[in-house]
């Protein structure tokens, strides 16, 4: 009897190895802002990659699956077609952590200026978006939103709201501002518009429109 225990003590012994070791938690990267130093070299780098001629080359940290990235807009010319190409690259500036790719986001056939690009969280998933506020050189007052998300390892583009917009040609006018409101995780957008000549693809009606991000397209929360 006693030997029957002992054997029995020994195999639950054997059973009862300690588990695998976990993986090595990945390393924490520091938030470092896009520097004109680290700007000026991705430009040179991913032009000459892309073979993209006479570009230029924006940049804003973002914040992707708990590490800090540049999201870039680089933009120029193959041959005698305009480009636009957007993507995530690592801190050291090389590494593509979502591929540069085509933007299908408007204005890409025209001149413009890029007023400035926005990080924030549309969708409260915890990984930032990116918000482009742009303008029309050709007009007085031509401004508009264009909204890249992060979908795994892909950029969306998404078609932003009209804020601002004067063409007496198309007797179109508008007169809008932008601002943030938060709700829950998530932030929406908001165009107050002072004045408008009605709703159109340059125009928002007059009054206060509240934009949510759902799935891959903003809509209208609420209209007053």
């Amino acid at each position: 009897m006693w030997r029957v225990s002992l054997l029995a003590l020994v195999a639950c012994g054997r059973s009862g190895d300690p588990p695998p070791a976990p993986p090595p938690a990945r390393a924490k990267v520091a938030w470092q802002e896009c520097t004109e130093a680290a700007r000026a070299k991705m430009e040179a780098a991913l032009g000459g990659r892309t073979h993209v001629t006479g570009g230029t080359l924006t940049c804003v940290t973002i914040g992707l699956a708990g590490q800090p990235g540049y999201f870039v807009e680089l933009t120029g010319r193959r041959g005698d077609a305009p480009v636009r190409l957007h993507g995530v690259i690592a801190l050291d500036g090389t590494t593509e952590l979502v591929k540069l790719s085509p933007a299908v986001a408007r204005g890409i056939q025209i001149p413009r200026a890029m007023v400035w690009f926005e990080t924030v969280d549309l969708d409260g998933d915890g990984t930032d978006d990116v918000l482009a506020h742009r303008r029309d050189p050709r007009f007085e007052r031509a401004e508009w939103l264009d909204v890249t998300a992060v979908r795994g390892d892909a950029l969306v583009e998404i078609e932003g709201p009209p804020v601002a917009y004067d063409d007496p040609d198309l007797e179109e006018t508008c007169r809008g501002t932008v601002s943030e409101l938060r709700a829950g995780k998530a932030m929406h957008l908001v165009i107050d518009v002072a004045a408008s000549s009605g709703a159109s693809e340059h125009c928002l009606s007059t009054g206060r429109h509240e934009l949510a991000l759902a799935g891959d397209r903003l809509a209208d929360v609420r209209v007053q």
